[in-house]
C-alpha cells in the first residue's frame, strides 16, 4: 500500500515538473532555497552515499544531460530532464517543514537592478 502511495505522488511530481517545461527555472529555484533546507545526514554509512554526495551527483547528471541535448540538438533525450530534478525533491524534501513553492527571484531582482540603473543613464 505505501509503495503504490508514493509511486502516485511520484507521477503526480514528475507531471507538475514536465508540464512546467521550465527546467532551467526549477533548477534556478533549487539552487537558491536548497540552503534553507535541512539535511541531517551528513557522511555515508554502510557504503551509503550521504544526501550531499547524491545531491552533487544528480546535478552533475542534470548539467551533463542538459549540456548533451543543447549542444548536440538532441531533442528526444529532453524527456529525462526532469527524472533528476525529481530525485532532488526527495533529497531536500522534508515531511516537517513546508516550504511555499516560489519562483527563483535572484536573475529578477539583477534584472530590475539593471534597469533602475539604465533610467538613471538615461536621464
Amino acid at each position: 500500500m505505501l509503495d503504490n502511495l508514493n509511486m502516485v505522488h511520484s507521477t503526480r511530481i514528475l507531471k507538475m515538473i514536465q508540464s512546467n517545461g521550465e527546467y532551467d527555472k526549477i533548477l534556478q529555484g533549487i539552487y537558491e532555497h536548497y540552503l534553507l533546507c535541512k539535511i541531517t545526514d551528513i557522511g555515508a554509512t554502510g557504503g551509503v552515499k550521504s544526501k550531499l554526495d547524491q545531491v552533487s551527483d544528480w546535478l552533475d547528471f542534470y548539467l551533463n544531460l542538459d549540456h548533451f541535448v543543447n549542444a548536440n540538438q538532441q531533442y528526444e533525450c529532453m524527456g529525462y530532464m526532469a527524472y533528476p530534478l525529481l530525485k532532488l525533491h526527495y533529497l531536500f524534501g522534508s515531511p516537517n517543514k513546508r516550504f511555499r513553492i516560489e519562483y527563483p527571484r535572484a536573475s529578477y531582482q539583477v534584472f530590475s537592478h539593471l534597469m533602475k540603473e539604465f533610467h538613471c543613464f538615461e536621464k
